[in-house]
């Protein structure tokens, strides 16, 4: 799975940042639990998505990561 940084505006109107997934391997376990391609990662693991590095680290060492 690949992810970006993306900014999007809240409907407050200040600007805040998103983790936006760009490709899932097909077949792995993104796609089995219904990720798609634009899909915005708000969180990992019950905890709010804080940065693209802190979703990407969570992803990578987490035991079980569930989106």
């Amino acid at each position: 799975m690949r992810l970006e940084e993306m900014p999007l505006t809240s409907r407050e109107g200040g600007l805040k940042y998103v983790c936006q997934v760009l490709q899932v391997t097909s077949g792995g376990a993104a796609e089995s639990k219904g990720v798609r391609d634009g899909c915005c990662v708000v969180g990992v693991n019950g905890e709010r998505f804080i940065s693209h590095a802190h979703t990407v680290a969570t992803l990578k060492h987490g035991k079980r990561p569930v989106l």
